[in-house]
């Protein structure tokens, strides 16, 4: 029985200088998400911006989630939770009060994704479910505030095994085997086209994106190289022989994988939080032969009086340090917590992958929402989108002028941008551009139009204020064999912004555009697009 526990803690136990590393990664996550999501925090998260409070209750009646930013919709109750997220990511990041700042963290991130679910990636999933299976995680243990007040009897080892190692654990393998059974669904990832057509939706693509189209033989081997792993990568993470260098091998895979997206694809924060969590699972064995030169070079007569010099400063500082006990160990309650919401999470899953076969009591679904455990592993599946480009947005001023909203009141143009990817100010504005051009959120595109009516007036003289507007989409579509259409203008959203506005008449009138009905390639009634081969074509 002794060696069955010793192999579960070997493949289900993390290291505790790994946790601290991941402690460190995904606190300075969580703040540059924060410093990002700052930048626009009038625009997404209060009452003026594109979602007010009444428009998501009145629109979303499912919302049941508890969320203290749907509390206010001033900029000023909105900044100071933001500021309380930045005070407890701050702590976690150096460890201080390491559980009461995780809980923190966690509770306030989860409610911050509850107020607009407009700008919401994997990304956003994947950084609050390890917020919170990290309540349950030792990650105070070292490299920390509170390690530094630990009583000098405490003995504390390099690896824990308990049910929190067990639950973050499985939580990094069901994402993985969700997302490849989701991809494995669709004909892109099982033909080797995939990475094709993702790589030449230039909405996302950055420039190393377009060296890697010109071997297409290449991208085929990649497609299915990554659908391969990963179905098994994860599982490299719990494997019962060799465990170090396997775990290790599988974390420098993940590492390799996440890097290669981040390098060619602009698609927001899944990648940060993916490195950040791998790294919590370097095992022992990595970190007996990574400290080696560290030990080396602490024995050399120099580097020795540097640290002399440093203990001496230190010293009297931490002796004059309250000391307390560092507890390890996980609560009575932990345990029961821990398993009821994996049996959640688990049902979740299920729900969304095999919908006909396990559908999800109604019970469940409202303790998912309710705890923000809800998540969705299918980006890019089961086949790639065909349909990218960059939106435009015209504005008609009272006194004639018309301008692109868009791109800061500059003169409007219908030249492509460089770089589409850059077009974009930040991931959180392409995903809500994204979600308006799609048919399921046009119910929000009217408020998107009174955003930008009052943001604009509210600066602006009465010579420059704002008639009537118009929401365009310049889109084209990726065909097989290095084959896409020309760019054309899909109008998605007119809108007037005031009496006088509607007198003036539409923004653009003289210029032909599709409408929306006519954007799908399969209707009949769409017209023929040009069609020309890609530049990158091998």
């Amino acid at each position: 029985m002794s060696s069955f526990k010793m192999k579960l803690e070997e493949m289900f136990g993390l290291d505790l200088r790994s946790l601290a590393v991941f402690r460190i990664a995904i606190a300075a996550v969580m703040l540059v998400d924060l410093l990002v999501r700052a930048t626009d925090l009038g625009a997404f998260y209060t009452d003026s911006g594109v979602l007010p409070r009444s428009v998501l209750l009145s629109k979303t009646p499912y919302l049941s989630s508890i969320s203290v930013h749907l509390w206010n919709g001033t900029p000023l109750f909105q900044a100071l939770l933001f500021i309380l997220a930045g005070v407890g990511a701050i702590g976690l990041l150096i460890g201080y009060r390491t559980r009461s700042m995780t809980c923190l963290c966690w509770f306030l991130t989860a409610s911050l994704h509850a107020r607009n679910f407009l700008v919401l990636q994997g990304g956003d999933d994947y950084l609050r479910m390890s917020l919170f299976w990290s309540m349950f995680l030792p990650l105070e243990a070292r490299w920390s505030v509170d390690s530094a007040r630990r009583l000098p009897s405490d003995k504390i080892p390099d690896r824990v095994f308990s049910w929190g190692t067990f639950a973050f654990t499985f939580q990094t393998i069901l994402l993985y085997v969700s997302t490849a059974i989701f991809k494995s669904r669709g004909d892109n990832w099982l033909d080797g086209s995939a990475l094709y057509y993702a790589l030449s939706l230039d909405c996302f693509a950055k420039r190393p994106a377009f060296i890697l189209l010109l071997f297409p033989k290449l991208l085929k081997f990649m497609t299915r190289g990554v659908l391969a792993f990963e179905f098994l990568g994860s599982f490299l993470f719990i494997s019962p022989v060799w465990n170090g260098p396997i775990r290790t091998l599988g974390v420098f895979g993940f590492w390799s994988l996440h890097l290669g997206i981040m390098m060619t694809m602009a698609i927001g924060l899944f990648q940060w939080v993916s490195l950040a969590v791998a790294t919590a699972f370097l095992p022992p064995w990595f970190w007996h032969y990574a400290l080696r030169p560290l030990n080396a070079l602490r024995k050399r007569v120099g580097v020795q009086a540097i640290c002399l010099s440093l203990q001496r400063v230190i010293t009297p500082w931490l002796d004059s340090i309250p000391r307390t006990k560092l507890n390890l160990s996980s609560s009575f309650y932990s345990a029961p917590i821990i398993l009821f919401f994996l049996f959640c999470i688990i049902c979740w899953d299920l729900s969304l992958l095999y919908p006909q076969r396990y559908p999800l009591p109604r019970v469940l679904n409202d303790i998912c929402v309710t705890t923000h455990v809800t998540q969705r592993w299918a980006m890019f599946s089961p086949n790639i989108t065909k349909t990218s480009g960059w939106f435009v947005i015209p504005g008609k001023l009272r006194n004639g002028a018309i301008l692109d909203l868009y791109n800061r009141g500059q003169p409007l143009s219908w030249s492509t941008p460089p770089l589409i990817s850059s077009y974009y100010k930040n991931d959180r504005w392409r995903k809500y551009l994204m979600n308006m051009s799609s048919r399921n959120m046009r119910a929000y595109r009217i408020d998107f139009s009174r955003y930008l009516c009052r943001s604009w007036n509210s600066s602006h003289s009465e010579d420059e204020k704002l008639n009537s507007l118009e929401l365009i989409f310049v889109d084209r579509r990726n065909l097989p064999d290095y084959r896409t259409t020309i760019y054309e203008r899909t109008v998605l959203w007119q809108a007037y912004c005031s009496e006088e506005g509607k007198r003036s008449g539409p923004t653009l009138p003289s210029l032909p555009f599709r409408t929306e009905k006519n954007t799908n390639p399969s209707d009949n009634n769409a017209p023929k697009r040009l069609i020309y081969d890609s530049p990158y074509a091998p």
